[in-house]
């Protein structure tokens, strides 16, 4: 790793991207897998990460320009195989490693992501080792074992997808409305707040009764226009 880090600073000033691929599989569980194969786990698939970071992150922090590191877990870093137990832990911890270093490499803007893929044809289905069982089992050895854990992924999307269809059929959880509706407010009066203004209570003595006009009061009232209309007329 050095030499390799030192050839490419020669030519470049820093990298832009660094990737970490490095792995190996030992397909096995717990009591099977050898002190040899947790050595050889560990060096691989977690102090290969720290080994290509401590190369080159350095050089990126320097030039103060941000820059990206992609770290390759699998998908056995977030659902365990027991038939892989020494891989699906060190996966694990490939993945925890990836999180601590972008929550502290955030401060120089330098993004770190975790890729964790599935069953992919590579070399790593015939350099891996199998033990126990199912390697006396299936004479194919890590090709079964890789096989059993897409069907193990497969399962658990599986069983994912049927619990919260459980879930959301599940009379507990009543349906949303398709359309929910809003109660409005009435709009507030413009005079809402202000006293209200006081009636006038008149006296009992300003009150005047007026009653109507008699029979007699009528006939003079009509002569006494009659007398006006005959008046106006001759002028």
């Amino acid at each position: 790793m050095d030499e390799f880090a030192d050839a490419v600073h020669a030519r470049f000033d820093t990298v832009d991207l660094l990737i970490n691929n490095a792995g190996i599989g030992v397909g096995a569980g717990f009591f099977d897998t050898t002190r040899e194969d947790w050595d050889r786990l560990i060096a691989v698939n977690i102090m290969g990460l720290v080994h290509g970071c401590e190369r080159f992150i350095p050089r990126m922090i320097e030039r103060g320009t941000g820059g990206q590191v992609a770290n390759v877990s699998s998908g056995c870093g977030y659902s365990a195989l027991p038939y892989m137990f020494g891989y699906s832990v060190t996966k694990f911890a490939a993945f925890g490693f990836s999180e601590a270093l972008r929550m502290e490499m955030r401060r120089h803007k330098i993004g770190v992501t975790t890729i964790c893929p599935g069953l992919i044809n590579t070399p790593i289905l015939r350099t891996s080792v199998t033990r126990g069982a199912r390697a006396a089992e299936r004479p194919s050895g890590s090709r079964a074992c890789m096989s059993g854990a897409a069907t193990h992924q497969r399962k658990s999307r599986s069983t994912s997808c049927a619990r919260w269809a459980a879930t959301a059929r599940s009379p507990r959880s009543p349906p949303k409305p398709t359309s929910p509706t809003r109660s409005r407010a009435s709009p507030r009066p413009w005079h809402a707040g202000f006293p209200p203004a006081p009636q006038p209570s008149w006296p009992s003595s300003t009150m005047t009764h007026i009653a109507p006009p008699s029979p007699a009061r009528r006939a003079a009232s009509a002569t006494h226009a009659g007398d006006t209309a005959s008046t106006m007329s001759a002028c």
